[in-house]
């Protein structure tokens, strides 16, 4: 994909958006640094916001770009010191919770955060993260919110038992806080239930490798696991940060041994093997190469090249071009390869109901399937609600 159309800021920010330069690249980031003006506020700030300020920094350093004001500079190295802090601490917390949950006999699976950061980048410091995730069985929940209480952690909600139920029965997470303002996101399911995208596989859990985090081994998910969840999660929040996109392109360069005949059979077993393709696309426009017969299957699906030409094109712009709904349903359909797949997510979108619909009233949870009454009719009262405001309006 050619980033030419992009302002030069913006050009900078894609080409730091990797672990490691070649050579043309390094290039492109001194000759882009050197421009002036150059709007350094923006490329700091855009980089913070899109998750890839720590590699902004790592690089302009690593290559010596003499064109970075010392100011920028030295601002950008303190922030990276600290975020490596942060990083550090955090995996810390990680190991201490995963031996808690092991010592009590409770499955768990860390994902991103600390063991992305060691699996696909190699060094803690440069993924940037603020929380650490955890993925466990649905029905291990009561027991994992017992023992983050014993170790000082609470939900950060504070839900009825009827709304938890909810948040159980059709959302994906809950997140927990301590004192120390550590924030543990546990998963039951990858996404929530009106995404249809059920990634939440038996063989997952047979297929984890091992990582260490200082003297701690954990268990995470393997390359090619984790790279169709971070494809499923990109896509679910349109790859609107640089970050998740780096994550698959640095995921896929740093594993020369992916299976990749693993990797797009379970996905067109999950009907997600388009939307990994838009994935892994957009990896390769921020310098991922794969081998010949992944390339040539890249090439030829071209509706995720479609897609991912449009994503990149936009969600670097300053002003964002407004997305239609029509548009948004339009790119979610047309990335479900099978006719099925389309219809359960037209139908999972449009009734599945969400966190504002369980929020909006409370049921019991033996009558939880009222949620998808109570949807459209608060979908109806919010519609109508905005008709008489646009009559009054124009009054």
């Amino acid at each position: 994909m050619l980033f030419s159309s992009l302002r030069p800021e913006d050009q900078l920010l894609i080409c730091i958006a990797r672990v490691d330069l070649d050579e043309s690249t390094a290039r492109a980031i001194r000759e882009l640094s050197s421009r002036d003006p150059f709007d350094w506020e923006y490329v700091s700030a855009t980089a913070a916001s899109h998750g890839v300020a720590a590699l902004l920094a790592h690089h302009l350093q690593s290559i010596n770009c003499e064109g970075v004001p010392h100011s920028i500079l030295s601002r950008l190295q303190i922030d990276n010191q600290r975020n490596s802090e942060l990083c550090f601490w955090l995996a810390g917390e990680l190991a201490k919770i995963a031996a808690a949950m092991q010592e009590a006999g409770i499955p768990c699976i860390p994902f991103k955060g600390p063991t992305l950061a060691i699996t696909a980048y190699g060094d803690l410091g440069l993924r940037q993260f603020t929380d650490l995730d955890l993925f466990i069985h649905a029905h291990d929940i009561a027991r994992v919110k017992e023992l983050l209480a014993k170790h000082g952690f609470t939900p950060v909600r504070n839900l009825s038992s009827s709304r938890e139920a909810a948040l159980l029965r059709f959302d994906n997470a809950c997140a927990f806080g301590n004192e120390q303002e550590v924030l543990v996101d546990v998963h039951w399911r990858f996404s929530p239930v009106y995404s249809s995208l059920p990634l939440e596989t038996d063989d997952l859990w047979q297929r984890l490798e091992k990582v260490n985090i200082g003297k701690q081994s954990l268990f995470t998910l393997s390359a090619e696991d984790l790279l169709i969840v971070l494809c499923c999660h990109g896509f679910t929040h349109e790859w609107e940060r640089l970050v998740w996109v780096c994550d698959v392109a640095t995921l896929v360069g740093r594993r020369e041994n992916l299976d990749w005949d693993y990797l797009f059979l379970k996905a067109k077993r999950l009907g997600v093997l388009r939307i990994v393709l838009l994935g892994l696309v957009l990896g390769r426009g921020l310098g991922a190469f794969f081998p010949p017969h992944v390339l040539a299957r890249l090439e030829e699906d071209v509706t995720a090249n479609r897609c991912a030409e449009e994503l990149m094109t936009q969600f670097l712009t300053a002003q964002k071009n407004h997305v239609s709904l029509f548009q948004w349903l339009t790119r979610q359909l047309q990335v479900r390869e099978r006719v099925r797949d389309k219809f359960s997510s037209l139908f999972r979108i449009a009734l599945t109901p969400r966190d504002y619909d369980w929020m909006f009233a409370s049921v019991p949870a033996s009558l939880s399937l009222l949620y998808y009454l109570i949807r459209p009719i608060r979908m109806a009262r919010s519609a109508s609600l905005r008709v008489l405001n646009m009559s009054s309006a124009k009054d």
